[in-house]
């Protein structure tokens, strides 16, 4: 019978000794699938382009009333949680928490942009500070991001966010 493995406490100045090489090895294919979407710099140029494109797109579709659903991925109120926000003329006018049905009055308080701009502003800020890591999709339709993942630094905990926008719906043109 073969006894369990058990981690043990690192040794002093061994941070990850209680991990074996085969972890690593096998967390290392897992690791590289998030890999950057802008790599290099003929990447980050791609993405820009991509990300002044979509933008164009949204502007021009010119969509101020709309209802979409949002989940924030982050260390921050609601992280986790998936929101249904009205908004009308660009600004937020009701948030509902998806897991009550209930009106969240804090995270509408809370709340400074609607959550289309609040990505593309988050997108903008990621490409002018250079973030470590950046992944976007698009809505081919609309133009608005769908998707993001941004690490804005790898040495700083917390300042990751993921933000997934769905279930968009046009209320005016």
């Amino acid at each position: 019978m073969q006894r369990p493995q058990t981690l043990r406490r690192p040794r002093e100045g061994h941070r990850f000794a209680a991990f074996s090489w085969s972890s690593f090895v096998a967390c290392v294919p897992v690791l590289l699938s998030g890999c950057l979407a802008f790599v290099g710099p003929a990447d980050r140029d791609t993405g820009v382009r991509d990300l002044v494109k979509a933008r164009a797109l949204w502007n021009t579709n010119g969509v101020a009333d709309y209802e979409v659903v949002m989940r924030k991925d982050c260390f921050c109120i609601g992280g986790g949680e998936r929101f249904l926000y009205t908004v009308r003329s660009n600004a937020v006018t009701s948030v509902v928490r998806l897991s009550t049905g209930a009106v969240d009055s804090l995270m509408a308080a809370t709340t400074s942009a609607a959550p289309i701009e609040l990505a593309f502003d988050l997108l903008d800020r990621a490409v002018e500070h250079g973030a470590a890591h950046l992944e976007v999709s698009y809505d081919n339709q609309w133009g608005f991001p769908r998707m993001l993942s941004i690490d804005f630094s790898t040495g700083v905990a917390d300042d990751e966010i993921d933000l997934h926008l769905e279930s968009f719906t046009a209320l005016s043109r």
